[in-house]
C-alpha cells in the first residue's frame, strides 16, 4: 500500500533526524569536554592553586584562557539539551513505527466485522 510506504519512510526520517540531532549534541559536548581538558585556566582551576601574574602577557594569556573556559562550559551545557532531543525524536519516530502495523491490523479486523 503506497500510504504505508509514505508514513513508513516519513517515520524512518523522522528517526533519522533525532539520531542527527542527537549525534550533533554528543559532536558538541565531546569538542567542548576535550578542549576544557587543555584549557589553561581549567587546569588552574581544578587544581585550586594561587596564581601569581608576574607580567601583562601572563594575566592576558590566562584573561583570554578563562573567557574560552566559560565559552566551552556553555558550549558543553548547550549540548546537553540537543542530546535529549534527540533521543526523543528517535523515541517518537520509532513508536509511530511500531504503532504501524498496530494500527493497520485494528482497521482490517473494524472493517471485517463491518461486513454482513
Amino acid at each position: 500500500m503506497p500510504s504505508k510506504r509514505i508514513a513508513s519512510g516519513i517515520l524512518v526520517i523522522i528517526i533519522l533526524l533525532g539520531f542527527a540531532i542527537g549525534g550533533y549534541g554528543v559532536y558538541q559536548y565531546v569538542d567542548a569536554e576535550l578542549k576544557l581538558r587543555d584549557n589553561e585556566a581549567e587546569k588552574l582551576i581544578d587544581s585550586g592553586q594561587k596564581v601569581e601574574v608576574n607580567n601583562f602577557n601572563e594575566g592576558y594569556e590566562l584573561f583570554k584562557a578563562t573567557v574560552e573556559r566559560d565559552e566551552l562550559r556553555e558550549q558543553r551545557a548547550d549540548a546537553l539539551p540537543f542530546m535529549g532531543v534527540g533521543m526523543a525524536v528517535v523515541a517518537v519516530g520509532w513508536l509511530g513505527y511500531e504503532l504501524i502495523p498496530v494500527l493497520r491490523k485494528n482497521r482490517q479486523s473494524e472493517s471485517t466485522e463491518n461486513l454482513p
